[in-house]
Formats: C-alpha cells, structure tokens, sequence
C-alpha cells in the first residue's frame, strides 16, 4: 500500500506543463542576413511554416522525469506490503481486539462472556482483527477478516493453564492496526490484578482509542488450594499440610481430599469469609511419591482445586543467627522472638526452621553450604571487610541474609552499600510515636504476593492493627520488591535479588521496642512465609509453574539439552531431583486492577517503537518502507543526464552567436 507524508504537495505535478511549453514554444528562427542595398531583391511569398512539434525528445523526456521524481520525493511516499488485510472504507475504524487466554479466564465464567464480547465487536462494520495472548501470543487474525473467523478462533482456542502478560500482544495490535487513519484496540481481560500491573507496556501515542471489556465475575463463590507439602512425622509417618483458602463473601464448608497410593483421605473444614487455614493428614509413608490434594466441590475457578504434592520428607531450613553480644545486648530479646517464631511446630506446623546462635567473629563462610539463612540483627554494622566479602558470596551461591537494623543503622547501610550488597539507603529515623498514642500502621502488601494471599479477611485486620513505634526510613534499590510499606508508603520490608540468592531487610527491630508485632498472631506467618519463599528446603525438590524452565543453576551433564518437564502438573523424577508443577498459584487471585490505572498506563505522547519481537509475532503490516531517498537519486541522475545532453547545443548556440 501506497502512502504519503505530504500528499498537498503532489499538486506541484501540474508543472510538468512548463517543459511542453517550453519545447513548443522553442521554433528554429530565420537568421537575419545584410546586404548594402536590397532594391534589386524583387518581394516573394515567405513559404508557409509546418506545425508546431516537439523538438529533442530524449531532453524533454528527462526534464520531465526530472520535475516528476523531484515532486514525488518531496511528497515522502512510503510503501507497506500488503498482507491481505482490508484496509478501512470512510468512516471506519480499523479494530483490533486484545484477547485474554491466561489461565485465569477459564474461571468466573470469564471465557463465555468474553466469547460474546468478540461476536460483538466482530460484527460492529469495522475492519476487526484479532490477537489471543497468555504468556506470549497465542494466535492473530489480521484486520478485516470475517467475523466468522474471529468468533471461530474463540472457539477453538480455549485458556491454558499459564500466566498472563499482555506487553507483547499490545505491541503487535498496535503494528496490526497501523500508523494512519481512525484505530481502535478492544481489550477483553478479567483483569486480573497479577497480570495487569507491567510497567513496561507500549504506549498507545495519538490517535489510537482504548475500549477495555472487562468479563468474568470475581464475587463468584471459589475456594483455592494456596501451597501443599509433606513433612516427616513421629513413627516413621508422614504429615501432608495444605492451605486452603476461602474466597466467598460468605462462611461456607470445603471438603480437601488427599489422593495417594490409591486410597482417598477426607476431611471437610468450616472457612470464614476470606478466611485461610492449614488442613492437615496423618498417613503412612506412601510407595509412590506423587499425590494430590483436592478440592472435592465444583466451584468458579477450578485451576486452583487441585496441587500435585511430593510425598517426600524435606530437612528443615537451616537458620545462624550471628548475634553482637558485646555491642548491642538488647538484640537478644529480638533473637529470642525470631527463634520463637520459625522453631514453633504442632499438628498443623511443621518445624520447617532450625536457629542457631553463633559470635559475629564466627568463620561462616567454612560451612556457608550447610547454612540456608545468615539472620543479622543489627550485626552488619560490625562485620570488616573480610567477613563481608563472605556475606555477598554466601548470598550471591544461593543463601539467603535476614538483615534487622540495630543502634548504628546509618553505619549498617553505608557498609553493606560499599560491600556491593546493596544499594538501598538509609534515609534518617521517623519520631518515636509511642508515648504519643499515634503508632505507625502496615498499610501495604505487595499485590500477587504470598504474604497477599496468607493475610485475608481477619489475619489481615490483625495485621494492619500492629503498632509500631520505630522504623528506620529507607531509600529502596529500584531492583528491591517491597513486601510490606506504611501508610506513608515507606518500606518495612524489603526484597532483593543478589546472584542467586536474596537479601531481607527490615527496617525495623523484630522486638517489643520497635513494635507489638512480635507478639501478635500476625508475627509467625510474616517471618515464615517470608523465608519459607526464599528458602529451599531441600535442595533435592525443585517447584515451578506449569511452563516454567528448570533454574539456570541446574545441574545438566555436559553438552545436555534441558529438558522440558514442566509442561503439565504433577511430580516427576529427574536423576536426584523431584520436579514439582502446578498451576501459578497468582492466577487464583480473585482482585481485578482498576481500568482507569490500565488506561492511564496504555496512554501517552509517543508513539510505541517497533520491537522485533512484536513485528515477528504479528502476522499484519510490516514496518513502512521509506521510498523518497530512490526518488530523489533518480531526480538527480536525470538532472545530470540532462545538463550532459544540453551542453553541446548550447556550445553550437553560442558558436553560431559569435560568427554572426
């Protein structure tokens, strides 16, 4: 398709006139002869002259080419290859719709009401195309085919079971609909939150409308099954715990069931509106090492009524806890609390952490390999340089640091800064708010996380009633994920990635001075869930979502390929490892993000730049391809041809002149 940046100038092409003229006008004169007297001459009839014709075609044809290809390169014309698409008649709009196939459409009868959205917009009379995405893109239909065929696709294609992420597909929608004329993007999406908070989507730029369609119906009764495992019991049993949680607007039963061996255990529990509990079964070590725990009634989401579970027995996390005895003795009371908190177990708690306490001098990086978490409370702020150099080792190999801030806070952050830990700042220390009965609040949990999904209904209120008297203020490293915030919106709780293993910084003391958290029911699930997420409890089980590859870390033969294990759920074995697969656990999450906030993301001044990831997964236009630079080379090359042919008649014009 032909196209041009400054159509008004192809008017200039009327001067291919001045040429003809010009040639037309341009008959041969009769040359004056004198004579000393003309009386002897008798009058004659001057004989009558041909008509008018052209004269050196070959100099009119590149004068003409000339003017023609100067006109047309000022014009700026530009040529996309056609892809069978059709373009849109006067008045149209050229549509595409963004279509929603992650997993969690299949749920809250998102998929049926988005089916319908479709045949809606197919059958608007606009040219309407088509892209269904998940993780990536999943198929396109160009702009302008049948609505049969995009009512068809839908049909055809059903969600998966993988996450969400729509910047690809927004990417190729806006290549599909093209850089000129009225353009829409329909995009149809439950809107899950934890797919619909990427800060890196394309922006939409002038001239391109937004419709968003949001489908499915998240105040649906479901009930989810969060996280499975098994841990050893007494007796050479074993103990399978289960997090179930509730996410009616109502007290409802939920029968779970352990599937093993070929026998089914049963148990049905009451759950509180937004309630979370841990269900637990007591059976006997299993021949097969895979089970499955289930949710036994029908509800609105089903991807998450069932988790494959390794019937295995994992070790404890194994916890030191470097404690500067001489400088700061009141961090023992803190030590005490933590010790307290990730060692407590019961018929529902396993232990899955061992604490133990060692000097600030002690050599850890000796037994770095059998240490799953180095807690420092406050003691960063008296390690030397040595013994950091081992912290930023054990953490970059795969270990895990909980840092707490002691009396030399500002001492803490500058050295782990220069030890190339982190570069998370220390900002100052807000007022102390105790003696005023105004205690700071935790306000915030990070969306999709973990903690989100444990703090429901009353565990959260019981969380947001903490006090806390004194925090340290911190200036996040843009890489760091803030767990927990204020109100104020400053962070409590930080994570971040370093190498291979992660950092946890708390901006405050895990003890009664700083706050009341460690003695609320709130203070066990922080510290476990926290670590629990970024410890492995045994190295031998490896937990990934349905599609995601093995860790970059695995351990292949050489010259192996890896392997593809995770393309359904289920437990395998993989040489010494157990290879664990469920569906994401983020795409049960019954919150849906707010319109406006996607809109105002989508929106902005600049046009998207061409990724070639996006122009590959479309299959509609290509990028324009600029044609005024041949143009303008060939108005040159004529211009040059032409003063090459002119300059000899213009020499024998000039001869004859100067003879006469």
């Amino acid at each position: 398709m032909l196209s041009f940046a400054q159509p008004l100038i192809l008017a200039a092409l009327a001067g291919l006139a001045l040429p003809l003229l010009a040639h037309l006008v341009n008959r041969a004169r009769a040359r004056p002869l004198r004579f000393p007297s003309v009386r002897f001459i008798g009058p004659s009839q001057l004989p009558r002259d041909k008509r008018r014709s052209l004269r050196d075609l070959l100099l009119l044809l590149l004068r003409l080419l000339f003017i023609a290809l100067a006109v047309l390169a000022l014009a700026r014309p530009a040529w996309t290859p056609a892809d069978g698409s059709a373009p849109a008649a006067a008045g149209q709009t050229r549509t595409l719709i963004v279509l929603d196939a992650s997993a969690s459409m299949s749920g809250w009868g998102a998929w049926e009401e988005a089916q319908e959205a479709v045949k809606a917009a197919a059958e608007s009379g606009n040219p309407t195309g088509l892209i269904l995405f998940d993780t990536e893109i999943l198929a396109t239909v160009p702009v302008g085919s049948p609505a049969r065929t995009l009512e068809q696709i839908t049909a055809d294609i059903e969600p998966g079971q993988r996450t969400g992420d729509p910047s690809p597909a927004i990417a190729a929608a806006l290549h599909e609909v093209g850089p000129d004329g009225p353009r829409k993007l329909i995009l149809i999406s439950d809107f899950q939150q934890s797919t619909w908070q990427s800060p890196s989507w394309p922006k939409l730029g002038e001239g391109v409308e937004i419709e968003a369609v949001q489908v499915g119906d998240f105040a649906r009764p479901n009930a989810a099954i969060l996280d499975a495992r098994a841990y050893a019991a007494p007796e050479g049993r074993l103990r399978v715990l289960a997090r179930v949680r509730n996410d009616a607007t109502t007290t409802r039963k939920v029968t779970i069931e352990l599937h093993h061996d070929g026998d089914t255990e049963t148990q049905t529990l009451s759950f509180a509106p937004g309630q979370t509990q841990t269900v637990a079964f007591l059976i006997d070590k299993p021949e097969d090492s895979e089970g499955e725990v289930v949710l036994a009634e029908e509800d609105a989401y089903a991807g998450d009524n069932a988790f494959a579970v390794w019937l295995g027995t994992p070790a404890p996390a194994q916890v030191v806890a470097l404690l500067p005895t001489m400088q700061e003795q009141d961090k023992l009371q803190e030590v005490a609390f933590v010790q307290k908190a990730l060692t407590a177990a019961g018929e529902n708690m396993p232990q899955d952490f061992v604490l133990s306490g060692a000097a600030p001098d002690f050599d850890f990086g000796a037994v770095a390999d059998a240490i799953d978490v180095l807690y420092l409370p406050g003691t960063t702020a008296y390690l030397d340089e040595v013994q950091l150099e081992m912290l930023r080792d054990f953490v970059e190999n795969g270990g895990v640091a909980l840092i707490t801030p002691g009396q030399a806070a500002s001492r803490q952050f500058r050295l782990l800064r220069e030890g190339g830990l982190t570069n998370t700042a220390f900002v100052g220390v807000p007022g102390r708010n105790r003696e005023q009965r105004e205690p700071f609040r935790i306000a915030t949990l990070e969306p999709g996380s973990p903690l989100a999904e444990v703090f429901t209904g009353e565990s959260a209120r019981d969380l947001a009633l903490a006090e806390i008297y004194q925090y340290v203020k911190l200036q996040p490293d843009a890489k760091a994920s803030v767990l927990l915030a204020t109100e104020d919106g400053d962070p409590l709780l930080l994570r971040e990635t370093l190498g291979r293993g992660e950092l946890l910084i708390s901006a405050l003391s895990l003890d009664t001075q700083w706050s009341d958290l460690p003695l609320r029911n709130a203070f066990l699930p922080v510290l476990r869930e926290v670590l629990s997420q970024a410890v492995k409890a045994d190295d031998t089980v490896i937990r990934l979502a349905v599609d995601e590859p093995l860790p970059a870390d695995f351990p292949l033969p050489p010259g192996a390929t890896t392997p593809r294990v995770s393309a359904e759920p289920g437990v395998i074995e993989l040489g010494p490892y157990m290879i664990q697969t469920n569906l994401a656990r983020s795409e049960s999450l019954n919150q849906a993000a707010l319109v406006s906030d996607i809109r105002a993301q989508l929106s902005g001044e600049t046009a998207p730049e061409s990724p070639d990831a996006a122009g590959s997964a479309a299959t509609g236009p290509t990028t324009a391809i600029a044609l005024w630079p041949w143009l303008a080379a060939g108005a040159l090359a004529c211009l040059l041809a032409e003063l090459l042919l002119a300059a000899p008649a213009r020499r024998a014009s000039s001869r004859k002149a100067a003879h006469a």
